[in-house]
């Protein structure tokens, strides 16, 4: 994310840079997907089953709501 950082506060500083760091901004773009995406599903896989087992209704029920509003998101 540092990496990236950089390279968005660049172009919002230059944005007529953006030809030069496409490729770098595409490349970056797609290791935070996959990271994001690698996070999400040991989040779905270990977390949310033990809340459930841990949290009162009203609370899963919250959850729940939040994670039906994520991009993506299955119906549960």
């Amino acid at each position: 994310i540092g990496r990236m950082a950089s390279t968005w506060r660049t172009l919002a500083e230059q944005p007529e840079r953006f030809l030069e760091l496409a490729s770098r901004l595409a490349s970056g773009t797609a290791r935070l997907s996959a990271v994001l995406e690698a996070h999400l599903a040991l989040e779905e896989e270990l977390l949310v089953p033990a809340l459930g087992l841990h949290l009162p209704p009203e609370t899963r029920a919250l959850i729940a709501q939040e994670l039906r509003l994520r991009p993506g998101a299955q119906e549960r």
